[in-house]
């Protein structure tokens, strides 16, 4: 797991853990709550933000907002003792079908990606060898 990803968790935990103090604050006007809601998120951008360098934006932002609603409709469900439904259920599970499938085309378009710089680079080796191959050629 590269340093980024680790980030981007950090990034949704904050995040989770400042849409819960909102929650928490009922409407801003409990105090440490509140304050917590805007550390909490600042914390989030901060290491999105930092994320940011490593992962690509639409794959991260994607996987950010995605696991993020699943995550506080979890902690709505387990611990603010909201209520279960098929929509939610439903709701969750496509979320994670369509974050699997941003990883899987990420991966195919880093391979690819991968396989043209490869490709590139034996051109580019061409081109210098046989442009060395001509400049000896003026010499003699």
């Amino acid at each position: 797991m590269t340093i980024g990803w680790i980030y981007m968790c950090l990034a949704i935990i904050l995040g989770l853990a400042g849409a819960t103090c909102i929650k928490l604050s009922h409407g801003l006007t409990e105090l440490v709550p509140s304050i917590m809601v805007f550390v909490f998120y600042a914390g989030c951008i901060i290491l999105f933000a930092v994320a940011l360098k490593k992962i690509n934006l639409a794959l991260a932002y994607a996987i950010w907002s995605g696991v993020g609603t699943a995550g506080i409709t979890l902690i709505g469900i387990m611990w603010l003792h909201e209520e279960l439904s098929w929509g939610k259920v439903v709701g969750i599970a496509l979320i994670a079908i369509g974050v699997v499938s941003l990883n899987l085309t990420n991966v195919t378009e880093k391979q690819l990606a991968d396989q043209q710089s490869e490709s590139e680079k034996d051109t580019a080796v061409d081109e210098y060898k046989s442009n060395r191959k001509l400049c000896w050629a003026g010499f003699i």
